[in-house]
């Protein structure tokens, strides 16, 4: 769970969630509980108890830190990638698996990142390499490089028009500032 993948319960009608015993989110489905809603539990093992019409589940859940969520959305003929981490990053590398592959030269779309208290950056994106604000970002076959990001910068969202991409399947990795630059991957599969 980071800023930009909440965690989503669904069921029908009204519910009700409480994690051990305090209602964290109440409302009609699906429930978004963001990162924030659950910043005063600490790292461990709960209940998470889901009342729906005044019968309830429970599950056992544990919280822990997450350090790097990556996902990549078809929309139209757009592909999506939202990065978020719950510490802040500085160079993001996009790697392209197999059967998948960047158009560097007709690499078009938009990018933009939030830092933590600061204003949402947008720029857009036209060929091999595009800058804005010491931001870049530079294409290849197999890899598009994200370099440059203010510090604390947490959520990024990159969409790439059509033909600049193709392809299922991305490696994202991230090198993250408060880690001692320590490098974190995830998988993003564009559905």
């Amino acid at each position: 769970m980071t800023p930009l993948d909440p965690l989503v319960i669904t069921g029908k009608g009204r519910m009700t969630a409480r994690l051990d015993g305090q209602t964290i989110a109440d409302g009609n489905s699906p429930l978004k509980i963001p990162p924030r809603r659950l910043h005063s539990f600490a790292n461990g093992g709960y209940e998470l108890s889901i009342g729906v019409g005044g019968r309830s589940n429970q599950a056992e859940v544990s919280l822990a830190g997450c350090l790097l969520s990556a996902r990549a959305v078809l929309r139209g003929r757009a592909t999506s990638f939202r990065i978020s981490t719950s510490v802040g990053m500085d160079n993001v590398l996009i790697k392209a698996r197999k059967g998948t592959s960047f158009s560097p030269a007709e690499l078009r779309g938009r990018f933009g990142f939030k830092a933590l208290s600061k204003p949402a950056e947008t720029f857009l994106l036209s060929g091999r390499r595009t800058s804005s604000n010491g931001v870049s970002v530079e294409a290849g076959r197999k890899v598009l490089k994200i370099k440059g990001l203010p510090e604390n910068s947490g959520i990024i969202r990159l969409t790439l028009d059509r033909g600049s991409s193709t392809g299922r399947l991305f490696r994202v990795q991230a090198s993250l500032k408060a880690s001692s630059r320590r490098t974190v991957s995830a998988i993003a599969r564009r559905r």
